[in-house]
This record gives C-alpha cells, sequence and structure tokens, in this order.
C-alpha cells in the first residue's frame, strides 16, 4: 500500500507544516475596528512565552446612546493562550480569559413638564475562555478571528446580575 503524499496527509495541515511560519515576531497589538460602529473601541496587546504559549492584555471602553438611557465602561482583560502547532503567536489557540470593568449609566426622562432622571453605576467581572485562529504575515500585518464563552458577575446598590455570553470578534494589528 503506498501512503498519501505529504501534500494530501490531514495531520501535514493541522500541525501546520504547510505554512512558512513567521517566527520572528515576539509581540502583537491589534484592535476590533467594527466594533466603533456599536460605541466600542478596543485594543490588545499579547507577548509570546515560548514556542507554544502567550500572555495577553486587552483594554476596552465602550459608550452609548439609546433612547433616554446613556451609559459608558471601560473594562481590562487578560488571557494566557496556548499554540497547538507550536508557533506563538501564530496559528490555532485556546486559552482562559478575565476581565474586570466599570460601567456608568444615565438616564433622563421628559414629558408634559414632569421630569425623571436616574443614574447608576456598576462594578463587574468575567471569567471565560476563547478558542481562535491568528494569521501574521512577514510584514508584520495580523488578522486575528475568535470565539468563547463568558461569565459575568457584577451589580450596584440596587441589584446585583449575572449573564453568560460570548466572547468573540475579529481584529487586526501589527506583529513586532
Amino acid at each position: 500500500m503506498v501512503s498519501a503524499a505529504p501534500e494530501k496527509d490531514l495531520m501535514y495541515y493541522i500541525e501546520g507544516k504547510h505554512f512558512d511560519w513567521v517566527d520572528d515576531k515576539n509581540s502583537i497589538i491589534t484592535t476590533n475596528l467594527s466594533s466603533l460602529l456599536w460605541g466600542e473601541f478596543n485594543v490588545h496587546y499579547e507577548m509570546k512565552q515560548g514556542k507554544g504559549n502567550g500572555l495577553g492584555f486587552g483594554l476596552g471602553v465602550y459608550w452609548w446612546s439609546y433612547g433616554y438611557w446613556d451609559t459608558f465602561g471601560i473594562s481590562v482583560a487578560g488571557e494566557y493562550n496556548w499554540y497547538f502547532q507550536e508557533h506563538a503567536l501564530n496559528g490555532w489557540y485556546a486559552g482562559p480569559r478575565v476581565e474586570v470593568g466599570f460601567s456608568s449609566s444615565n438616564y433622563s426622562y421628559t414629558w408634559m413638564g414632569y421630569n425623571e432622571s436616574d443614574s447608576s453605576t456598576s462594578i463587574f467581572a468575567g471569567i471565560g475562555g476563547q478558542a481562535g485562529y491568528r494569521w501574521i504575515w512577514k510584514n508584520g500585518l495580523t488578522v486575528d478571528t475568535r470565539i468563547g464563552p463568558m461569565i459575568r458577575l457584577g451589580g450596584d446598590s440596587a441589584v446585583g446580575f449575572s449573564t453568560l455570553g460570548w466572547n468573540a470578534g475579529s481584529s487586526i494589528g501589527y506583529a513586532f
């Protein structure tokens, strides 16, 4: 029996042997520009911690108005990623993610001379995970896509909350 040529062997592709990996990049900085459409800006920095690991940090700022509500918030996040093909910061990765944040909301309503307003501030913490794929080209251009579950717990003086949601997105940036 003749074995398949390396180009046709599935493990050849899974292990990433068909790529000319960019190994001289030790850090990346990325942002999700499309999030500006819904009132959010974020920046992400990750540094290589060996051939198969990366340590990352993120900062997010969001603001939006809807009806009588205005909201502003800020969050910081940390993550640790394992790169399955041993080419950090390139390729398939997965790892845990934690975040903490603060938000402030204001409500103001006027109808027929009657004014009502209120405000609320809250602090939250989140824990979850993520998995994704990152491309790094020789010129430093970086494109990243990821998804993962995230549970957030928090509250203000009146109400506590918890949410289970998704941490998902695509980013573009530079590797150096």
